[in-house]
């Protein structure tokens, strides 16, 4: 059964007044075809992950940032090994053709570039197609052009 957004003025079991997500609504269909994308291409051992950062419920927030989330985390999660059996983690912030990065997301992507992992803000399949060829994942799509680091959109985007 597939999830759907709460009208405005839903409660949950609660009573408690449910937020609507913060989400640009032309995002999620791009996140979608990137994890399906993701998943038929790359090998099965590879781990495509998608973390909820936030929370429509009320006090779920509080409770994440709790237990450890941080805000503006990227969207997609990426564990596997490299063509070269090289152990991988990467992440992929997705947005829509006009999204723009939040403000967690600006303070929080370039300390995890600085720090070696592998980012990239991809808004198409083709974005994640430079990121698969940048980073040297093995992947079932012809197209892939490897080590064509030049085109790759920039994480700060």
């Amino acid at each position: 059964m597939a999830s759907r957004a709460p009208r405005p003025g839903s409660r949950n079991l609660f009573g408690d007044p449910v937020r609507l997500p913060n989400m640009d609504p032309l995002e999620e269909p791009i996140h979608v075809s990137i994890v399906n994308y993701l998943r038929a291409t790359l090998p099965a051992r590879f781990k495509v992950h998608h973390s909820p950062n936030g929370g429509m419920l009320k006090g779920i927030v509080k409770k994440q940032l709790r237990m450890g989330m941080l805000p503006g985390w990227p969207d997609i999660e990426l564990v596997g090994r490299d063509l070269d059996d090289r152990f991988f983690f990467g992440l992929i912030e997705v947005k829509s053709r006009t999204g723009k990065l939040s403000d967690s997301q600006e303070e929080l992507h370039p300390d995890l570039v600085e720090i070696g992992c592998p980012l990239m803000v991809c808004r198409s399949i083709d974005d994640v197609r430079l990121f698969v060829g940048r980073y040297n994942l093995p992947s079932m799509d012809a197209t892939i052009r490897y080590g064509s680091h030049d085109e790759a959109p920039d994480a700060s985007r």
